[in-house]
């Protein structure tokens, strides 16, 4: 039995380039928490590199565009890819959008391994980085180390080589203070570790000594947990008749819940996900999900949770099709109630607990995102706050480098524009120009026109005019 683990490095621009076309050639990154998780082609050749401070980003480009990373979006678009592997192998493990430990088993792994490699690039179009170990410290490891496409197998005894060079910190299976111990004993890296006298590192960490040494051997102890394809409990419901009223409908959904909720009662276990697919005459289908603030087990509230799904489909409006079936699934299935997630969270000063309020926000940014793109909701780190001579005119701004069609007057003055191309939007941007100045980027620019006009919805844009070329430099709410 081996332990592979793939990286998808670039699984975020993939996703928000398919999403947003005009990005393709852009420099943008995906960030999250102050940090870079992933970098464009573009953004690249200006020497920004991924866990890069936002903050150091905008010095090295000035025309960088920040997106904040949508996990939500980035899982559904690995869900195919997580099923492709669990084809071949039983005990799939998906930690982030970005990587996913396999465990592979029975004769001519490697080959068997390389012929997934293969698949899963031509299934994404992007390259993969694997690596193929004993233990998941070693597989990944060879994974960062591996070439895009190819296998990197670590062979039984190579692990203390491979993992000379891994410095400590990089692991998360130390604490602070024990790496500050370390430091001042001389010892950096997994190599540093294996070449301290035992009888010293016993003294020095006493009952720590023995998972330190494991360590430094490539063996962290853990196995691959069986995470995917989710354990779920389904029904369908096929209608005879076409259902064109909200009775059939409650109908339907009452049976689906009766169904799970017997189920759940004889696994003893709550359900914490609820996903509603229905299926209209015209073969079309509608889909959703929903990540539940409490976790449930009776017939009662999963309907009431299953309506509102179906209300939340048809946005509470009359559907033009009749719906022809039906499907309620339930996920995320474990035995915690929620009391005991309650427990879990000491707080006695809010009306809600951290947890549930986290949820929410989730839940919330995911389904707003969804509907009106990923730049709808933006958190205000990603925002650049303004020079202080550009206080007067936009404290928050997103800044861009987006290329539009602009229409002009006889004076030379926007009055509307086109984001992409014109085929794209049927309808023009309708703006008003509230000022106008020139500028010039330090010894090497050249002159720009620059323009700060004003749209009936989207707020303020700044937008300026280059070499018969119009582009958008900043957009402020």
């Amino acid at each position: 039995m081996l332990v592979a683990c793939f990286l998808f490095r670039d699984i975020a621009i993939v996703c928000e380039s398919a999403r947003l076309l005009h990005l393709r050639h852009e420099p943008f990154i995906v960030a999250m928490d102050e940090l870079v998780v992933a970098v464009s082609e573009a953004a690249s050749h200006c020497g920004i590199r991924a866990n890069m401070s936002v903050t150091a980003t905008r010095s090295l480009c000035s025309s960088l565009i920040i997106l904040p990373y949508d996990r939500a979006a980035y899982v559904r678009a690995m869900e195919s890819v997580w099923d492709l592997l669990a084809v071949e192998s039983s005990t799939v493990e998906p930690v982030s959008p970005e990587s996913c430990f396999v465990q592979m088993e029975g004769r001519d792994i490697l080959e068997r391994t390389q012929q997934l490699v293969s698949a899963v690039s031509d299934r994404i179009g992007i390259a993969v980085h694997v690596g193929l170990a004993n233990t998941k410290l070693v597989a990944h490891q060879a994974a960062l180390q591996s070439k895009p496409g190819k296998l990197l197998a670590i062979r039984l005894g190579d692990e203390p080589y491979m993992l000379t060079n891994v410095p400590l910190h990089a692991l998360g299976k130390l604490d602070r203070k024990q790496l500050q111990r370390l430091e001042r004993l001389g010892v950096k890296t997994l190599g540093d570790l294996s070449r301290l006298p035992p009888q010293e590192l016993q003294r020095q960490f006493k009952q720590m000594s023995w998972l330190m040494q494991r360590l430094a051997h490539g063996e962290d102890g853990e196995r691959v947990r069986r995470l995917w394809p989710p354990r779920s409990i389904g029904f369908t419901f096929g209608f005879g008749d076409e259902a064109i009223d909200l009775g059939s409908i409650s109908h339907a959904l009452a049976e689906c819940s009766d169904h799970i909720a017997c189920s759940l009662a004889r696994r003893v276990e709550y359900c914490r996900a609820l996903k509603l697919v229905a299926r209209f005459a015209g073969d079309t289908w509608a889909t959703q999900e929903e990540r539940l603030k409490h976790p449930l087990h009776t017939s009662k509230t999963i309907y009431r949770a299953g309506l509102r799904l179906f209300e939340r489909m048809t946005h509470g409006r009359p559907w033009k099709e009749p719906a022809t079936e039906l499907t309620l699934t339930a996920s995320d299935l474990s035995v915690g109630s929620a009391i005991q997630l309650s427990l879990l969270d000491g707080n006695a000063f809010e009306h809600e607990l951290p947890h549930e309020h986290l949820c929410r926000l989730e839940e919330a940014l995911s389904h707003i995102r969804s509907r009106f793109g990923s730049e709808a909701i933006t958190p205000l780190k990603l925002r650049c706050e303004a020079r202080r001579i550009d206080l007067w005119r936009t404290p928050l701004v997103r800044r861009r480098h987006e290329r539009v069609h602009v229409e002009v007057d006889q004076r030379g003055m926007p009055v509307r524009f086109w984001r992409g191309s014109r085929a794209e939007s049927a309808s023009p941007m309708e703006i008003n120009v509230r000022d106008i100045w020139k500028e010039t980027a330090w010894f090497w620019g050249e002159n720009a026109t620059a323009y700060l006009v004003e749209s009936a919805g989207d707020g303020l844009y700044e937008i300026h005019h280059r070499k018969a070329a119009w582009f958008i430099a900043g957009i402020s709410d």
